[in-house]
């Protein structure tokens, strides 16, 4: 009798080892794929950052160049306000 009910139980826990093998083996190719596409994101958002920050930083050199010339202008004209 005892071996009769022990055997469908062991088997029942085998069965339900094997699914939960698989659900595992799932979760872990799912997490990879997370991984990877996270990898790509970031990696897509470094190469923008770093062309925004090129285009930036010449927006800001030319911005500069020009208050350069506007305060040229002003030390200019202060000078022949002195003078005259």
């Amino acid at each position: 009798m005892r071996f009769s009910v022990t055997v469908p139980i062991l088997l029942g826990f085998w069965v339900a080892g094997l699914f939960q093998n698989k659900r595992f083996d799932d979760l872990g190719k799912r997490i990879d794929d997370s991984n990877t596409s996270l990898g790509k994101r970031i990696d897509d958002m470094s190469k923008l950052v770093t062309a925004e920050s090129g285009r930036l930083e010449a927006s800001l050199k030319l911005e500069i160049a020009k208050v350069e010339m506007r305060v040229k202008a002003l030390e200019e004209r202060a000078t022949l306000l002195f003078r005259g």
